[in-house]
């Protein structure tokens, strides 16, 4: 290389040649040996003389680990052993979109006959480790390796440790059904930063004669949002729900019926402190059902969306022949202050909307 550039690296060369052998002298004295003496250790003193322990644990995340494994297998058992890939585009490489695990260890150097070991997960902990000891001492930690020790199920006494952790203290976390265990946030694939909410449900009473789709459930009590009773909600909430003890069987959602949201237009509804004793169920175009339980309560008085929903709901019976929504479920009812703003009066989102010249539901950008 000094040839090629023309430079010189000898004082590089010599800094290394005298790493290697104090790290030498490290390792045959074995000076970060810390042995219990009659006095206590001295804190951040190891370099003075003192009796400093040093360990080293290596957090082994499970789930990334166990996720890695999962995917080695599937892929194994998609596109056989060895794997054949179907082929990308090349812009879906460039933006790294397509990229499998199989792919990823062979990056690392691996052949195929050591890829396929990567199956079992408890064969990431027996061989990363020894290669992050090697580095480590080669950067020159001053560790006592006698007293390393490996996070997971592996360990008996730290997995002693996380059970009791998790029997005896309490809280709301991520679960992977896939994997039949809780999921925090480093253990997450993707999505890293995602934490539980909280939400507060409102139960809205069903008020009879329900839709046609609905007909199955007369005479029962029947709530839009989350109860114990007969719940309507979005698949993803119902199976949300049934993990936090509100189905009757635990961990899986009991469905009665089946429905779309349009089935539900229409639906009489008597909620808790409306004004109104009846309300009725309509469609709004910007609700997700990815996004609480897919059944929102309508504030036109004070959130736009809301206020143009139902303004175009009112205003356009071509709108409304669309959604099969008659005008008694709309047309007699107007606007319910709530919140009085100084500077937006008690029908703040009318106001802006008005201001802003907002035409339509689908007007977000304005």
């Amino acid at each position: 290389m000094a040839e090629e550039t023309g430079k010189s690296f000898a004082r590089r060369d010599r800094l290394l040649e005298i790493e290697s052998q104090v790290q030498k002298w490290w390792s045959e004295g074995d000076v970060f040996r810390a042995d219990a003496k009659d006095s206590p250790p001295k804190a951040g003193e190891k370099l003075r003389g003192a009796n400093v322990l040093l360990p080293f644990g290596f957090h082994c995340t499970g789930m990334p680990i166990k996720a890695s494994a999962d995917k080695l297998t599937r892929e194994i058992e998609k596109f056989g052993y060895l794997p054949v890939f179907p082929v990308v585009k090349d812009e879906e490489i460039a933006t790294g979109i397509v990229k499998y695990q199989w792919e990823i260890m062979q990056s690392y150097g691996l052949t195929d006959e050591e890829i396929a070991k990567f199956t079992n997960p408890y064969h990431w902990l027996t061989f990363f480790p020894p290669l992050a000891i090697d580095d480590l001492k080669a950067f020159g930690l001053g560790c006592d390796w006698r007293r390393t020790f490996i996070t997971t199920d592996i360990n008996p006494y730290f997995d002693s440790f996380v059970r009791w952790q998790m029997r005896k203290l309490k809280g709301y976390t991520i679960y992977s059904p896939l994997d039949g265990q809780p999921c925090a946030d480093h253990d997450l694939a993707s999505g890293e930063g995602v934490i539980p909410q909280e939400y507060t449900l409102i139960k809205m009473e069903g008020v009879s004669p329900f839709p046609p789709k609905m007909s199955v459930l007369e005479g029962k009590k029947v709530y839009l949002a989350a109860c114990k009773q007969i719940v309507g909600c979005c698949q993803m909430e119902t199976l949300n729900l049934a993990y936090q003890k509100l189905s009757r069987v635990p961990e899986k959602p009991t469905s009665l019926v089946e429905l779309t949201g349009q089935d539900l237009i229409g639906l009489p509804l008597r909620s808790p402190l409306a004004c109104n004793d009846v309300i009725y169920t309509l469609p709004m175009l910007s609700v997700l059902t990815d996004k609480g339980t897919g059944i929102f309560t309508s504030v036109p008085s004070d959130s736009p969306d809301d206020y143009m929903a139902l303004h175009d709901l009112k205003a356009k019976p071509a709108f409304r022949a669309k959604y099969g929504v008659k005008d008694e479920w709309v047309v007699p009812f107007e606007i319910i202050p709530i919140i009085h703003h100084p500077d937006f009066g008690d029908k703040s989102a009318e106001k802006i909307c008005i201001e802003k010249k907002i035409k339509s539901q689908n007007e977000r950008e304005a």
